[in-house]
């Protein structure tokens, strides 16, 4: 998922979740790419640039649910997913990784046949 997240309230977004996380294999993830707000404001050029492009969005649209990773982990845990991931952040994107459970050596095995 790209770009949507943010349009849903968190009961809303849970609900997606729990319909990819059942559509999902064991060891499956679900890829979303979205705005990862920082917990604390860092001060290097792309956390200012991160935070500007918050603020702008946020006041052209006062409804978007921009989301912070811990709040991201605390709904991937809510849909049952085991973990989550932020993969890659560039500019105002991050990659974020919804894993169905880690897999162990075995299953890893499995799913590579």
């Amino acid at each position: 998922m790209k770009w949507v997240s943010h349009f849903w309230n968190d009961e809303n977004f849970l609900k997606v979740l729990k319909n990819c996380y059942e559509a999902l294999p064991d060891t499956g993830k679900l890829i979303v790419v979205e705005m990862v707000i920082p917990e604390i404001p860092g001060t290097s050029g792309a956390d200012r640039s991160l935070l500007q492009n918050y603020l702008f969005v946020t006041n052209m649209n006062p409804k978007r649910n921009e989301r912070t990773e811990k709040e991201f982990e605390r709904l991937a845990k809510g849909a049952g997913f085991s973990h989550l991931r932020v993969a890659c952040s560039a500019c105002s994107f991050s990659v974020v990784e919804f894993i169905k459970k880690k897999a162990t050596a075995s299953t890893a095995a499995t799913a590579a046949k």
